[in-house]
C-alpha cells in the first residue's frame, strides 16, 4: 500500500460518523494523567519507586515491594473542602487496619498531607480491596482497528505489572469503555465506568471528550484523572476550579503559548494557522495568536482559517490557495493528527511546502506524510512538533531514555506478542507506570480522599522520562513543561507505518522545558 492509498484510507475513516479520532487515540495517553508525587519543595527525580535519583527511566520491573521516593517534608498550607457527614471518618480499610479517611496522612516517603473531604468513610475505599484495584478508562477503542491498535495492546502494561506482583500486592483490573471519540459517546462511556464503581475513572485523550466527562465527574462526584483539555474557560475568561478532576498535563491554553514561542524562535513568517473553532479547542489557538501578535507575528491574523472539528478537511484546498497567494511560510496546525496528516498531504499536492508547527507530534503524521515535511523535504524547514511525552523511536538506542523504551519493548514482546508497539503504546505505558507509582506513594491504605488531597496539597515531582509536574500553583493542572521535536529523515522506514515507506521520525531536540523563546 502506497502513501496516497494509506492517507486516503485514514481520511475516509476519519470522515465516518465516529471517525474524528486517532493519532491521539486511546490512551495517548493518560499521559499527563499522573506522575510520581511529592509535595512542594520535596521533589526528587525518580527513576524507580525505590528512591534512586536519575534523569532516565529505569528498566526495573515494578514490584509489590518497591518503596516510594524519599523526600524531605517542609511546611505547606492546604485548603480542604467541607466534607460529608460522619466527621470521624473511622472505617476498617481493606487491609484490615482501622483508619480515619479525613485525618492527616503520610506518604510512604514520609511526607504529611491533608486528605480531601470528598467521600464518606464508607465510600472512600470504593474500587479497592485487599487484593485488587479496579480502574476504568474511557477511550475510542472501536476505532483502533484501522491503526492496528486494540484495547488489549494499550493495556499490556497491566499484564506486565500483575505478572510482577501488582502494586503493593494488589492486582490492577483495568476496563476500557468505548467513547467513540464523541462527546455523546464520552457521556455514555463515563456512565458505564461509574456503574463499575471503580477507584477512579481515567480519560484517554480527546479535547471534546475530556471536558464532558470532567463536568460529569463534578456533577456525579467520581474521581477523574484525564489527559489534556482546556482550562474550563471555553476560550474566554479565566480557568475554572474542580474538586474531582485532575490532570498532570498543561492546559491547551498553555500549550498554545508554548507553540507560539516555538514558532517565533524556530520558524519564519509570514504565518498562517488552521484551527478548530470550537469552545473546547479555541483556547489553544487564542493563546498562540496572542503570543505571535505580541512578538512580530501579526501576519497570522490575516491567514487564520477555521475547521468545525478536529479532522474537518472541507476547506483545506481553499485555505491552502489563500496562504500560497499571501506567501505564508509557516502554518500552525491546531487540529487532531488525522487532520494534520491530510492537510500536509493536500498542501504538498498543491505545491505548497511551508514549515509546520503543531502539537500533533504523533507517528501517524511522520509515518505517512513525513517526507513532505521533514528536514530533507521541499518545505521551508522541518516540521516542529510538541507534546508532553518523549518522542518514540524504537530503532534509536542513543536517546537518553532508551532504558525505558527497551523495557517497554521487551514487555510487549512477552505480554502482547505479535503487535508492533507504537507511540500510542509508549505513551500509555508511561502513563500507567505513573499511576502505579502514585498508588505506591499513597500507600497500602490509600483511598480516594488521599489521592485528591495530595493534588490539593500541591504535588510536585517528575517521573522520568516524563516532564515534571507541579500542582502548587493550580491543583487541577499540574503540567509545567513539554518537549519539542523535529521531523527528521532517517535511513530506515518509520516502524509504526511501514506500508507507507516513509523514512521520517520525530527527533527530540528540546526536553521538558517551559520556555521556548
Amino acid at each position: 500500500m502506497g502513501v496516497e492509498d494509506l492517507i486516503g484510507r485514514i481520511g475516509r475513516f476519519a470522515r465516518t460518523g465516529p471517525g474524528r479520532w486517532m493519532a491521539e487515540l486511546l490512551a495517548i495517553a493518560l499521559i499527563g494523567v499522573l506522575a510520581v508525587y511529592t509535595l512542594p519543595g520535596r521533589t526528587k527525580q525518580v527513576s524507580t519507586v525505590s528512591g534512586e535519583t536519575s534523569t532516565a527511566q529505569s528498566s526495573a520491573a515494578p514490584s509489590a515491594s518497591s518503596a516510594a521516593p524519599s523526600s524531605t517534608p517542609t511546611t505547606t498550607t492546604t485548603t480542604t473542602t467541607a466534607g460529608p457527614a460522619a466527621p470521624s471518618g473511622i472505617v476498617t480499610a481493606p487491609s484490615g487496619k482501622t483508619v480515619n479517611v479525613y485525618a492527616p496522612k503520610k506518604t510512604s516517603s514520609g511526607v504529611t498531607y491533608t486528605p480531601a473531604h470528598l467521600y464518606s468513610a464508607s465510600d472512600a475505599f470504593q474500587g479497592i480491596t485487599k487484593d485488587t484495584i479496579t480502574l476504568c478508562m474511557h477511550a475510542a477503542i472501536s476505532l483502533g482497528s484501522a491503526f492496528n491498535e486494540t484495547a488489549n495492546d494499550v493495556t499490556t502494561y497491566f499484564r506486565y505489572l500483575n505478572a510482577h506482583g501488582g502494586v503493593l500486592g494488589r492486582k490492577v483490573n483495568m476496563t476500557i469503555a468505548d467513547d467513540k471519540y464523541t462527546a455523546q459517546g464520552a457521556q455514555i462511556a463515563a456512565q458505564q465506568c461509574q456503574n463499575q464503581k471503580p477507584f477512579m475513572v481515567l480519560g484517554g485523550i480527546g479535547f471534546d471528550q475530556d471536558p464532558v466527562v470532567r463536568s460529569l465527574a463534578e456533577q456525579n462526584k467520581f474521581l477523574y484523572l484525564y489527559t489534556m483539555a482546556d482550562d474550563g474557560s471555553q476560550g474566554h475568561g479565566g480557568p475554572k476550579s474542580y474538586k474531582y478532576s485532575f490532570t498532570a498535563s498543561p492546559s491547551i491554553e498553555q500549550v498554545g503559548t508554548w507553540m507560539g514561542q516555538a514558532a517565533i524562535r524556530y520558524t519564519k513568517g509570514p504565518y498562517g494557522a488552521v484551527y478548530v473553532n470550537d469552545p473546547n479547542w479555541v483556547g489553544g489557538y487564542n493563546t498562540f495568536k496572542s503570543y505571535l501578535d505580541a512578538h512580530g507575528g501579526k501576519s497570522v491574523d490575516g491567514d487564520s482559517y477555521t475547521m468545525s472539528s478536529g479532522s474537518d478537511n472541507t476547506q483545506f484546498n481553499t485555505d491552502i490557495t489563500l496562504m500560497q497567494a499571501h506567501g505564508v511560510k509557516t502554518v500552525f496546525l491546531w487540529m487532531n493528527a488525522i487532520g494534520a496528516d491530510e492537510f500536509v498531504a493536500t498542501a504538498s499536492s498543491q505545491g505548497f511546502h511551508p514549515q509546520y508547527v503543531t502539537p500533533d507530534g504523533f507517528d501517524l503524521v511522520t509515518g505517512t506524510v513525513g517526507q513532505s515535511m521533514d528536514d530533507k523535504s521541499r518545505s521551508v524547514g522541518p516540521a516542529i512538533g510538541g507534546w508532553v511525552t518523549p518522542a518514540f523511536d524504537p530503532k534509536n538506542p542513543n536517546v537518553p531514555y532508551w532504558s525505558a523504551e527497551k523495557e517497554m519493548l521487551a514487555a510487549y514482546n512477552t505480554y502482547d506478542n505479535g503487535h508492533q508497539p507504537d507511540d500510542i503504546d509508549w505513551q500509555a505505558w508511561l502513563a500507567f507506570k505513573a499511576v502505579t507509582q502514585m498508588f505506591q506513594l499513597c500507600g497500602q491504605d490509600c483511598n480516594r480522599n488521599d489521592v485528591a488531597g495530595m493534588f490539593e496539597s500541591g504535588l510536585s515531582a517528575q517521573t522520568p522520562p516524563l516532564c515534571r509536574t507541579d500542582f502548587s500553583k493550580n491543583h487541577n493542572f499540574g503540567g509545567t513543561a513539554m518537549n519539542l521535536w523535529k521531523a527528521t529523515r532517517v535511513p530506515y522506514v518509520s516502524p509504526d507505518y511501514p506500508q507507507a515507506g516513509q523514512h521520517t521520525v520525530w527527533k527530540q531536540f528540546v526536553s521538558c522545558s517551559n520556555k521556548f523563546n
